[in-house]
């Protein structure tokens, strides 16, 4: 499987460099910056190009959200190309996809992901004089 992921700014290479700090497995993922002065036609001939650097023949655009210059351009290569596409890119998903699950236990658990998350109550956390948490 291949993965390209693109996104409005730097977020898609950025999510990609940290994805290869906590897997150190990015090789299969090329990351496409949608930048102010780029247009559709300039995102389409980049993944064009990032198709043709790859052997592989699954392919799978990630993007940041529904409707943007990124899924839409995908949008328009998936009419003439056989990928597939994937908006609400996150590092979670990026992780995944890095370390080799299915698209579908990608997609689930970045769903499972977001979640509300309760800071606990300073009187409820005892720390070491090393400021760590003690059991």
């Amino acid at each position: 499987m291949r993965y390209i992921i693109a996104a409005h700014g730097n977020y898609a290479i950025e999510a990609k460099k940290s994805c290869q700090m906590i897997t150190g497995q990015t090789e299969h993922i090329t990351a496409i910056a949608f930048t102010e002065e780029m247009g559709i036609e300039d995102v389409v001939s980049a993944y064009k190009s990032a198709i043709e650097d790859c052997e592989e023949e699954n392919i799978i655009i990630m993007v940041d959200i529904v409707g943007g210059t990124p899924c839409n351009a995908a949008l328009i290569l998936a009419q003439t190309e056989d990928i597939q596409v994937i908006a609400g890119l996150s590092l979670s998903m990026l992780i995944m996809a890095s370390l080799g699950e299915n698209i579908d236990s990608i997609i689930l658990e970045s769903k499972n992901a977001v979640q509300l998350v309760q800071a606990p109550k300073w009187s409820d956390v005892e720390l070491s004089e090393e400021g760590e948490e003690e059991e």
